[in-house]
């Protein structure tokens, strides 16, 4: 299975310095993009990078990727 995650770093509207969103159909990129930049309010204007994960489906592996990839 494959899911995706844009993230933003910035100066965010409410005061935290980087945010992301999952999700798992690439189409909603460009529409969940443009919400992560509503929330930018510094000067300069700050694409979201996307990143495509594949999710492993063995229980054991799925632990170890979320170990890896969803630290707070």
């Amino acid at each position: 299975m494959r899911i995706y995650r844009l993230r933003i770093i910035g100066n965010l509207a409410d005061g935290q310095p980087a945010t992301s969103v999952w999700f798992t159909r690439k189409a909603d990129a460009p529409k969940i993009a443009r919400d992560l930049r509503s929330l930018d309010v510094d000067d300069t204007p700050n694409d979201p990078d996307l990143e495509e994960f594949k999710v492993p489906s063995k229980k054991s592996d799925l632990v170890h990727f979320l170990n890896l990839n969803c630290r707070l």
